[in-house]
């Protein structure tokens, strides 16, 4: 009886695909939980298998979040694992799909909105709160195992809302105007273009292919918000840092 070889050898990586895809959680969650506590996560209350899951991630910022994850083992068979993940808590809500590749890491259509609270935490080390909601519609994004960066682009957009900050024995409240951003890429890197809804520009942010992140706000969103910059150039404040 003559066996055909490429019949057998399909069949064969489809039932590994299976046997892991179905392992249970339990059996995987003991060798993960040590990688995930040194990034400060812990998975708790876990449901499911690795093909299709859920489970509550906590982080250090004492963040709580559910995840759900549902893999598309086919996928393997043309060089890349897509995992279909939703992220979310009453502050936040995120989906979109992650792919795992030979070449690196890759988001694809990222959408959904975060609230004040979450920004909150990060506003309260410097005295201030801030209200209203970030939407993100569309993004994507992929990076190399190197690191490097692959392609980006996306939408954002910022509803605007107070933002109260500490000063002295006062406090002071400044309007922060409605924001839409352009997530774009090139030859030099990932790019973030920030502007009104009139399209004046406000902040611009770029990364770099050799790991150089820059962050600019012009004096235009000083004077939307109110504040009193002196005279001089249209950057306020421009910063500079090596990421990777």
């Amino acid at each position: 009886m003559k066996i055909n070889i490429r019949l057998l050898v399909l069949f064969v990586l489809a039932y590994l695909v299976a046997l892991v895809a179905l392992t249970p959680l339990s059996w995987v969650q003991q060798y993960a939980d040590p990688l995930l506590r040194a990034q400060g996560i812990q998975l708790d209350d876990t449901h499911g298998n690795l093909w299709q899951g859920s489970g509550q991630l906590n982080l250090r910022t004492n963040e709580s979040l559910q995840l759900e994850w549902d893999t598309r083992p086919l996928g393997l068979f043309t060089g890349r694992l897509p995992v279909d993940v939703r992220l979310s808590n009453p502050h936040l809500e995120m989906s979109g799909q992650v792919q795992v590749k030979p070449t690196g890491l890759a988001l694809n259509g990222v959408s959904g909105y975060i609230d004040e609270p979450v920004f909150q935490r990060f506003a309260s080390a410097y005295n201030a709160s801030i209200k209203g909601r970030l939407v993100a519609s569309d993004v994507s994004a992929s990076v190399g195992w190197g690191p490097s960066l692959g392609d980006a682009d996306g939408d954002l957009t910022w509803s605007g809302g107070p933002l109260d900050v500490q000063m002295g024995r006062s406090n002071r409240t400044f309007e922060v105007p409605q924001m839409q951003g352009d997530i774009t890429s090139g030859d030099e890197g990932w790019r973030l273009d920030i502007r009104a809804l009139d399209d004046t520009p406000l902040i611009d942010a770029s990364v770099a292919r050799d790991g150089n992140a820059r962050i600019a706000v012009q004096r235009s969103l000083a004077e939307r918000m109110n504040i009193p910059v002196p005279g001089g150039r249209q950057t306020l404040v421009e910063m500079s840092q090596k990421v990777f």
